[in-house]
């Protein structure tokens, strides 16, 4: 005879007969545990237990997902500049894990502080064009 094959504490199955299900009943359970609560917090303990500054949530929690597609040598690029900010920090800048989502959400907060001319963009390399010539513009006045 097979050795029984236990998957599930309810149901025994044997290797040879995998259609066969034998129910095996499961014993009572008693009284005092089914008529047992856990005790229930008060609205404002609750709500003191959420806003515990001691339950921080990971960063990319708090954040809203956006699906980019780019192009290979962009996504290389992005590897790329992650691995040299993770080689070129000491460890007291180790705050926190910088990603290529870090760029992406890094540059696109740079680009927001820039007064770049939205009208008449035909097309990404005309944009492109235009962001970099602000940063560039901007260089300057910081250098002058």
């Amino acid at each position: 005879m097979a050795k029984p094959k236990i998957d599930n504490p309810l149901f025994i199955k044997t290797e040879k007969e995998p259609q066969q299900q034998i129910v095996k009943e499961q014993p009572p359970v008693p009284q005092e545990v089914l008529n047992s609560q856990t005790p229930k917090l008060k609205e404002s303990e609750t709500l003191k237990v959420i806003n515990s500054k001691s339950l921080k949530l990971p960063k990319f929690i708090t954040l809203e997902p956006l699906l980019v597609r780019l192009r290979k040598d962009q996504i290389d690029f992005l590897d790329n500049v992650t691995k040299q900010i993770m080689k070129e920090r000491s460890s007291k800048n180790k705050i926190e894990r910088l990603t290529k989502n870090s760029i992406v959400r890094a540059c696109v907060d740079a680009i927001s502080q820039l007064d770049i001319d939205y009208k008449e963009i035909p097309d990404e390399k005309e944009l492109s064009r235009r962001i970099i010539a602000k940063i560039e513009n901007n260089t300057q006045d910081i250098k002058d």
